[in-house]
């Protein structure tokens, strides 16, 4: 039967859908390995529990929890596969830009801009356009 706690510090109510994952936090060690905060990460996502909680119930700093989580995180998201970053082809003309605009051509597509655009505009519809020529 799922069990409803409070947890005190912040008033959100919790559910944990069975008992807490049973986690031990390495003693006698001042620095954890990688598979020890690993883990702790994921006995902290099994037990629904905040941060907070759950660092209060294992007599661990909730700082160091919270650092395990981004490092976890960070380790999981850098070992994703990524697509790679392609960039569009650029050709710069001989003919100079005029004080009446700026023409520029992604893929197939010229886009032309009159004095006093918004370059931060420019660069959203430049990478949009780069995007859908790969």
């Amino acid at each position: 039967m799922p069990e409803t706690t409070t947890d005190r510090s912040n008033g959100v109510r919790v559910r944990t859908l069975g008992p807490p994952v049973e986690w031990t936090p390495p003693r006698g060690r001042v620095r954890w390995q990688l598979e020890d905060g690993e883990a702790m990460v994921a006995a902290l996502r099994a037990s629904g529990e905040t941060l907070a909680a759950f660092a209060r119930r294992h007599g661990v700093h909730e700082a160091r929890v919270q650092r395990w989580v981004s490092r976890v995180n960070r380790n999981r998201r850098s070992s994703a596969t990524a697509q790679p970053v392609t960039f569009a082809p650029v050709r710069v003309t001989a003919k100079p830009a005029t004080a009446s605009g700026l023409e520029v051509v992604v893929g197939g597509a010229v886009v032309r801009v009159g004095p006093g655009f918004d370059g931060e505009l420019l660069r959203r519809v430049v990478a949009t356009l780069g995007e859908a020529a790969c």
